[in-house]
């Protein structure tokens, strides 16, 4: 489906593939660096994609932040069933600026 504007957060990237169609789309990926369920590869082969096929976008890279960083509950979620996933407030915090600076740059308010 065509879209204008994307946002992911801590999402997967496994067996990404850009097309033309997304051309027109503008996208923001906000990615837990430490996110040991998106291999270095994937993170790799997202960019490379995307530039092959002339995308534009943005990849924010959170430090100390894994896979569900913006989840309150995902510490004691991982700390119950043994996942490598916890909570980070900075990231968290800066992830959601970051999103609302993105639409501000493509869905500008009137005054």
């Amino acid at each position: 489906m065509p879209l204008e504007t994307v946002v992911s957060f801590h999402g997967g990237l496994s067996g990404f593939q850009a097309s033309p169609a997304m051309k027109n789309t503008k996208v923001l990926v906000c990615h837990g660096e430490s996110d040991s369920f998106v291999p270095q590869a994937d993170v790799d082969n997202f960019h490379q994609q995307m530039k092959d096929n002339n995308i534009t976008y943005q990849f924010k890279s959170y430090a100390d932040a894994t896979h569900a960083f913006t989840n309150k509950a995902s510490t004691a979620t991982g700390e119950k069933f043994n996942l490598p996933i916890s909570y980070n407030e900075v990231a968290d915090k800066a992830s959601w600026k970051d999103m609302k600076a993105f639409f501000k740059t493509y869905f500008p308010t009137k005054k």
